[in-house]
């Protein structure tokens, strides 16, 4: 039974919903006459031991055993039982999540809608007033919000439609408006998600979903739609992420956007929206966008603090390096000190957090001038790409750093390493981009470059041209010790 995918799901939920299941598999209404009736003793067997899933007593014979003791052994009976448990567990997760991700007033207008249904107007329009209230009252002005909106407007229209005579009188705008936003906000999330695949990812088709969204804007200019928050702030975020590369003038409009409504946004969407933010800063800096630094550094702390840099309780290992890197680039050496050391424990998305780990103490050392502890730090067992290619480069810059005759082997090996790379590994610009650095890095480490100041020059004008550049910082720096 070990690593079936009974025991993985149940390994999902979390204390208060295993409590939840429990007293579902207790009630008889969700079940049939063709229900097995061993599958609550086989649940109440199972969580006997979920404190360790690789028990020996969750042994199918073990199990078999205890569910029917002194009885024959029937091959794949247990598999029957555990796969009927299965579907049980995927009803309990559609009726219990689904209850706890709304607010349940399609249920009240099933109930609403019945009494109207039935001509008892007395309760219909009480419990329309009722929920009515209760919906303005509401803080948190999400999609499903406006979608609730148009529900509860549509019901208030069939009610208003009773023996009415006067049809100027009917609030149809206010429906319509709420199916409107509803509309508009789903368009702009899935907008904002495509755009951050083809800026930040890979080149995909999105021409004619830019052209609808900026034809539309017009007209939700004209009816106002652009006063609701969250409709603003996502067509501020599909502006910013259009020009990303080109301004970030629509960042420090977003940022005041948020600042000034976020008390009336979900905390998810908020995250959602910030990820998109830091994409583009980060991109937006990697692009030679240099006086964006402090505020990048700011807002990854910021974010951190909020909590919307969370992964599982733990911090993802490509998020943590940007953290390290931005600290260290902005010279707060002791708060990147304070962060490896309180986040060591908590980096996730990756099978050798060790490792990550290591590789950021390096940097930081790196950082420091202290090169050959650094040097020690550098492993070679990363599963994420870019922390190999990272390494790799941070080796480059030790041994340049400590004057190794070996550097340019090691540059020739780098070269290499980025060319035979396959396609689907990195992006050409990213290939493209480390090429241009080991090209500058070979020319810098010339023994030549050193004392002709015309070749500085040169080199010190092809590198700030290159605005597709790794390392560019470093290489500047590296190159002006030649003009003291």
């Amino acid at each position: 039974m070990q690593g079936s995918k009974l025991l993985q799901t149940l390994g999902l939920f979390s204390k208060s919903e295993l409590d939840s299941l429990d007293k579902f598999l207790q009630s008889p209404y969700f079940y049939s006459e063709q229900t097995p009736k061993e599958i609550y003793p086989l649940f109440h067997y199972i969580m006997s031991y979920s404190a360790n899933w690789d028990h020996p007593k969750l042994q199918k014979k073990a199990v078999y055993k205890h569910l029917y003791p002194r009885k024959k052994v029937i091959s794949g009976k247990v598999d029957k039982l555990m796969s009927a448990l299965v579907q049980q567990i995927h009803s309990f997760i559609g009726i219990h999540f689904s209850a706890h991700q709304t607010n349940k007033i399609s249920d009240k207008i099933s109930i609403i809608n019945f009494f109207r249904k039935r001509s008892a107007g007395q309760f219909s329009v009480h419990y329309l007033n009722k929920l009515k209230k209760s919906y303005e009252k509401e803080s948190i002005h999400d999609k499903a919000y406006y979608f609730n909106g148009h529900l509860l407007n549509s019901e208030i229209l069939q009610n208003e439609l009773i023996g009415s005579t006067d049809l100027k009188s009917l609030n149809i705008v206010g429906t319509n408006k709420s199916l409107d936003i509803f509309y508009i906000l789903n368009k702009l999330e899935n907008a904002c998600f495509l755009l951050s695949i083809d800026r930040f990812r890979q080149p995909i088709e999105i021409k004619m979903t830019i052209q609808f969204l900026d034809k539309l804007k017009p007209i939700c200019v004209a009816q106002n739609l652009l006063k609701t928050p969250l409709v603003a702030i996502y067509y501020q975020t599909f502006e910013m992420l259009k020009k990303v590369g080109e301004s970030d003038s629509a960042y420090w409009e977003l940022k005041e956007l948020i600042e000034e409504n976020s008390k009336y946004i979900p905390k998810e969407t908020l995250k959602s929206l910030n990820g998109l933010i830091r994409n583009f800063m980060t991109y937006s800096l990697n692009h030679g966008a240099t006086h964006l630094l402090e505020e990048i550094f700011s807002l990854y702390k910021d974010h951190l603090k909020k909590g919307f840099l969370n992964h599982e309780n733990g911090i993802l290992s490509g998020t943590f390096k940007n953290l390290v890197a931005l600290g260290l680039r902005t010279k707060n050496f002791n708060w990147v000190f304070d962060f490896l050391k309180r986040y060591k424990n908590k980096i996730k998305g990756t099978k050798f957090p060790e490792d990550i780990y290591q590789y950021n103490l390096a940097y930081y050392y790196f950082a420091l001038n202290e090169y050959e502890m650094a040097l020690d730090l550098i492993a070679d067992r990363y599963d994420d790409i870019f922390y190999k290619i990272s390494a790799k480069r941070m080796e480059l810059k030790i041994y340049y750093e400590l004057k190794s005759k070996i550097l340019p082997s090691k540059i020739d090996a780098f070269k290499v390493y980025i060319f035979r790379l396959p396609k689907k590994a990195i992006l050409d610009h990213v290939r493209e981009n480390n090429n241009l650095y080991v090209n500058f890095l070979r020319q810098l480490s010339n023994p030549k470059t050193a004392i002709d100041p015309k070749r500085i020059e040169r080199l010190n004008t092809k590198i700030n041209n290159s605005k597709l550049l790794t390392e560019k910082d470093w290489l500047l720096e590296k190159l002006a010790e030649f003009k003291k």
